[in-house]
């Protein structure tokens, strides 16, 4: 019964979804959005049926506690290793968004990691997407299902009225929204933001296409929806290549229509402003937190220093191009063997999306009045593939525009996908117009027979990676038999070309199921949050309290899973002085968490770890004390571990803050303070109680004479100190985090995190709703035809 609520839920959703759709954006039957309602359960039908997650929480049992549960040896071993951020990052992520609104709070802070770190400011999380709101009452694991299933629909939506408006029948709209929809990047992407910020690329493309050849309000409200739709992702850089892309696409239509040029180009600007507006609660805190991060100093030294090229050579490119023909040619992750380094397209072959799609692409050459439209087509496969293969020239010279110095521009391989999913669609109408069956089954035919002919050249690239036999031979033939199938049916059904169309939807269906399935594996429910008996032991109150783990236990990310603070974490977007304080206290490692070796580092005592996990038959750390033991973990008390606010005896101006961090040994003795170098001073005396409301902080402060008062709260931008109505300065200490100065007698202080960005963005918002309910009421849209 658990399991309804997820199917109502997806089924409203995608109910008001195609509503909105024929109202505003296309004419459809019935039977076509029912067909895209249910198109998605392709791959999470299982998970929504049974109430499951669409997800890899069996990657939880990998490691320390959880594969010491009973539970471990049910889920089996992990499917999908590469999946790993979506375990250890974006579920957790979820469960933070769903923690804050459960209590009633805005998600602007994820309390649960890297003592605090950003939540809508670091934007991956896609906090406002309608694939997570909309799933938000549900329990985590199908919040989850809900978001993967929604994510796909969207894309399939996104492409079929984009086709539709192209005046393409039914069936090539579809077969063009199956083309991107399931196209492996967007496949694989779902899950990460990257998927939900892409998806809607069609969307995009259909606002903008409208614009260049008829400005009206419809085409505004597209083009705006489609580019919140992106934000709301929580992508940054996938919304910016969308943008761009869509942006040359646009360019690409005005050029027939240059006498519409100032009306169409004055409603891309008033789309793009109204998307502003109505994003400006995402966009705007991300702005504020970006140029503090540790990711935006690494890119902008990089960009100072000019940068390394993310292109390779041309015998490299070229090798990158084979999964694009054969996608199981370099290995795919959860499904075979895959080199360790993944930088020459192992793993997952981003730029292909379906062989079937190959013979169908060849019938758009066949003439006729869709010229335009098939060049740019080809010019979005051709580019997406070269990006996807890093081929030298193209990409250093797109990096030398604006904006693309700072990103990588490889992802702009969506391109490959959308360009043959266009290809295809203009086929089969192709097919449905003029009855060219016969030139189908022949297309089919040698594409079949060149497949068989690149599996051949291709046998020494499947030995040199040591691919089994059998995973070439299964794989290979979910790709050849679909291609070989149509060309039959083409061949026997010359007279019908409306059941070839069919039939190539059906075959195309089938090939994507049989080369993407298992991607994200399908689970219980349970495996999402298995459960911890021993954790019950953290006596944790009140007061507020971090931990960490030793070494690899207790995967860092996972701790918002179960309520509970770690000073470790692993974010997209994490404070520069934060991480400058990673060496004193942890090991950092790139695109990983920062791991805790040594417990004895004096700093975590003023990172407010309490408490540490380990596993079961671990020692008692030198200087801890054991609290608590148990069949999958212990917990260890940290004597040491200072309060969350508190009152150091001595001040420090210092320049260079971190070496005096890392020659100081008991925190709350000194706190160090930016400044010019100086004696030690003497602090005042103060008596503090601490409690925590949510990410919040209350402090009642009791002081003889005015005291400095420090914390373990990372110093971004947005914390705000409030004492008894009025506004106290914050000021950074130890490097990289709050602190605040109190004031004579007894005052209680609110430390509360709530960017300025935020307030502002919900300002603007109101602005694009009033703004949006103008545009509505000034005319009545027309009615697509």
């Amino acid at each position: 019964m658990a399991a309804v609520g997820l199917w109502l839920n997806y089924a409203a959703a995608a109910g008001v979804s195609l509503a909105l759709a024929r109202r505003w954006a296309a004419s459809f039957s019935r039977r076509a959005g029912l067909l895209l309602a249910l198109l998605p359960l392709v791959f999470t039908g299982r998970a929504i049926v049974t109430g499951g997650i669409y997800g890899p929480s069996d990657l939880m049992y990998r490691g320390e506690p959880w594969n010491r549960l009973a539970e471990a040896r049910a889920v089996g071993a992990p499917r999908n290793p590469i999946l790993s951020d979506l375990a250890f990052a974006n579920i957790p992520w979820r469960a933070a968004v769903r923690e804050a609104f459960a209590n009633g709070r805005a998600p602007l802070w994820n309390r649960f990691v890297l003592g605090g770190n950003p939540l809508l400011g670091s934007a991956q999380a896609g906090v406002f997407h309608p694939s997570t709101i909309l799933g938000l009452g549900l329990a985590l694991p199908r919040s989850w299902t809900f978001s993967c299933a929604f994510t796909l629909f969207l894309a399939l939506l996104s492409a079929f009225v984009f086709f539709r408006d192209q005046e393409l029948g039914e069936a090539a709209s579809l077969v063009g929204a199956v083309g991107w929809g399931f196209s492996t990047y967007v496949v694989f992407w779902n899950g990460w933001s990257v998927g939900p910020s892409t998806a809607t690329f069609p969307l995009l493309a259909l606002g903008l296409r409208r614009l260049a050849r008829d400005p009206d309000r419809r085409g505004i409200a597209l083009t705006a929806t489609a580019l919140v739709l992106s934000i709301f992702g929580g992508h940054p850089e996938s919304v910016f290549h969308g943008a761009a892309a869509g942006g040359v696409y646009f360019l690409w239509e005005l050029f027939a229509r240059p006498r519409r040029a100032g009306r169409a180009i004055g409603g891309a600007l008033a789309a793009g402003v109204l998307a502003f507006l109505l994003a400006a609660p995402q966009l705007l805190p991300l702005l504020e937190v970006l140029p503090h991060s540790a990711e935006y100093r690494l890119r902008a030294a990089a960009r100072a220093a000019g940068g390394a090229s993310q292109a390779v050579s041309v015998g490299e490119a070229a090798s990158r191009l084979l999964p694009d023909v054969l996608p199981f040619s370099h290995g795919i992750w959860g499904r075979s063997a895959v080199v360790d380094s993944r930088e020459d397209g192992s793993g997952m072959p981003l730029g292909y999306a379906g062989a079937v799609l190959f013979p169908l692409s060849l019938l758009a050459f066949g003439g006729g009045r869709r010229g335009r439209d098939r060049f740019v087509f080809v010019v979005f496969a051709l580019a997406g593939i070269a990006y996807g293969a890093s081929a030298p020239g193209l990409l250093d010279l797109t990096a030398r525009l604006p904006g693309f110095d700072l990103a990588l521009n490889y992802r702009l391989v969506f391109l490959a996908g959308f360009g043959l999913a266009g290809l295809s669609a203009l086929g089969v109408q192709a097919l449905s117009e003029d009855g060219s069956a016969r030139r189908l089954a022949v297309a089919a035919g040698v594409v079949a027979a060149l497949l068989v002919v690149a599996r051949v050249a291709a046998s020494g690239v499947f030995a040199a990676r040591g691919l089994d036999p059998a995973f070439v031979r299964g794989e290979f033939l979910a790709e050849v038999a679909p291609v070989a199938l149509l060309a039959l049916i083409a061949a026997a059904s010359r007279a019908f070309p409306e059941r070839v169309a069919v039939a190539a939807l059906l075959c195309l269906l089938g090939q994507r199921f049989l080369e993407m399935r298992g991607t994200y594996p399908t689970l219980p429910a349970a495996s999402a949050v298995p459960e911890l008996p021993t954790l019950a032991a953290l006596p944790l109150g009140s007061e507020p309290a971090r931990l960490v783990a030793a070494g690899d236990a207790f995967r860092p990310n996972a701790s918002a899973l179960y309520g509970i603070e770690d000073a470790r974490g692993y974010e997209s977007i994490v404070l520069d002085r934060f991480a400058d304080t990673f060496p004193l206290w942890s090991v950092p490692r790139p695109a990983s968490f920062n791991r805790v070796d040594d417990l004895s580092r004096p700093f975590l005592g003023l990172l407010n770890v309490r408490y540490a996990i380990s596993a079961p038959d671990a020692p008692t750390p030198a200087g801890w004390l054991e609290q608590a033991r148990g069949p999958e973990l212990s917990i260890f008390s940290n004597p040491r571990a200072l309060p969350r606010v508190f009152v150091p005896r001595t001040l420090r101006s210092k320049r260079d803050t971190l070496a005096a961090l890392a020659a100081t040994d008991d925190f709350s003795r000194t706190a160090v303070l930016d400044g010019e170098d100086g004696p030690e001073a003497a602090n005042g005396e103060a008596a503090l109680h601490v409690r925590e409301a949510g990410p919040d902080l209350v402090v009642s402060v009791a002081a003889a004479s005015r005291v400095f008062v420090a914390t373990s709260l990372p110093d971004w931008p947005g914390w705000t100190a409030v004492g008894d109505g009025r506004a106290i300065p914050t000021v950074t200490v130890n490097h990289a985090f709050v602190g605040f100065w109190a004031e004579a007698g007894a005052t209680t202080v609110r430390l509360r995190y709530e960017p300025r960005s935020w307030r502002l963005g919900l300002g603007a918002f109101a602005a694009g709703l009033v703004a949006a309910a103008g545009l509505a009421l000034s005319g009545r849209f027309r009615r697509p035809s």
